[in-house]
């Protein structure tokens, strides 16, 4: 199947999509920086936010389940769903320090 067909272009503008790769077991370590953090840097928190503004951008595909799933001293990735418009499917992105990737669950 085409990739027009299964990723929007706000999907392949924003992520890197994988439409036959296996996603990555759904974590949820914490919801907030302070959840998995005693105390964190400017730059962790900057990272959070666009995060976080990656997330609210896909709540038009009802985004949720927004979630840390992972995090050590340096950094940190988080996980969240939403429901592909094409078609229905849920879908799981992954955003890293290095790259915002995209699956189907």
């Amino acid at each position: 199947m085409c990739d027009e067909y299964l990723f929007t272009d706000d999907m392949k503008r924003d992520f890197i999509c994988h439409p036959t790769a296996d996603a990555p077991r759904f974590n949820n370590e914490g919801e907030t920086l302070s959840d998995v953090y005693g105390k964190h840097s400017d730059e962790k928190e900057a990272a959070f936010r666009y995060c976080k503004w990656i997330f609210n951008k896909y709540r038009k595909y009802q985004a949720f389940d927004f979630a840390i799933r992972s995090h050590n001293t340096f950094t940190f990735a988080v996980n969240f769903k939403f429901v592909n418009p094409l078609n229905g499917c849920i879908m799981i992105a992954v955003i890293t320090k290095c790259k915002n990737q995209l699956y189907f669950a």
